[in-house]
């Protein structure tokens, strides 16, 4: 049975396949970091199939650059002046 590590947010630090009786050891210690695999909920399959947090942030710039939106001047500066400092090869 496949086991999860979980940090003090909750986050997934480790992923390992143990044996049973090792299971209901880990178990039985009621260690808190250590919980059974379960079936990942709709937030989990969400963040796992959206795309990356930087294509997003792209689309939404690109989309902000093709209207001109006049709110976002100085932060298109501050991009532009970023990729003029360090321009694509």
């Amino acid at each position: 049975m496949p086991f999860v590590l979980r940090d003090e947010n909750g986050d997934i630090c480790g992923l390992f396949a143990v044996h049973q009786e090792a299971t209901e050891e880990f178990l039985d210690d009621g260690d808190p970091e250590v919980v059974a695999f379960r079936k990942p909920g709709y937030q989990e399959l969400r963040r796992q199939s959206y795309p990356s947090i930087g294509d997003q942030l792209d689309a939404i710039w690109k989309k902000i650059q093709s209207t001109g939106d006049a709110g976002a001047d100085q932060m298109f500066a501050e991009i532009n002046a970023v990729k003029s400092k360090y321009p694509k090869p």
